[in-house]
């Protein structure tokens, strides 16, 4: 009977060494995508973009901003974009980021909205007010949209198209 309880378990033994030799294993030179994450700071007005790139293939652009005005606070911290991304962001070449979802924090109606959350607070007698997703939540695009992104300088930095034409660069974190 001992002979047969120690047989089966080193077939047990045998059969799990066999079933994990045939598993995926990561590669010691394979860099990992959990989370890999870029930042920008503007030198004009000191606010900071983060992309956060999720080895799901998912990408998160949040935005961080604040001002202070005869001493009211204003804080913007918002989820702006959010999307899909093909491409390897810690090695050097192209990220195709495919934009599905963004925050309306720049249109008319969303100044308004802000303008109007601020003289409230002003004259409540609050010291400041912070904008997030709850106020602007992010919104799916009827029509995604896609940029070429490029990393370079071994997996340092990342440069994308801004609005206007010119150029954003990113550094990894």
């Amino acid at each position: 009977m001992k002979k047969m309880l120690t047989r089966i378990v080193l077939l047990t033994i045998f059969a799990v060494v066999f079933v994990c030799a045939g598993c995926k294993q990561k590669d010691d030179d394979e860099d990992s995508l959990t989370p890999v994450v870029y930042k920008h700071i503007d030198e004009k007005d000191g606010s900071i973009i983060t992309l956060t790139f999720y080895d799901n293939e998912k990408v998160v652009m949040n935005g961080y901003y604040k001002t202070q005005e005869n001493g009211f606070k204003i804080i913007m911290l918002l989820d702006i974009a959010e999307g899909t991304y093909s491409g390897n962001p810690i090695k050097n070449g192209y990220i195709k980021a495919t934009c599905t979802k963004e925050c309306d924090y720049k249109s008319d109606a969303a100044s308004q909205r802000m303008y109007i959350a601020i003289s409230e607070a002003m004259q409540s007698g609050k010291s400041g007010i912070t904008f997030t997703n709850v106020e602007f939540p992010l919104q799916t695009l009827t029509t995604p949209e896609t940029e070429i992104w490029i990393v370079s300088n071994d997996g340092q930095v990342l440069t994308m198209p801004d609005d206007d034409g010119s150029e954003v660069t990113f550094v990894r974190q």
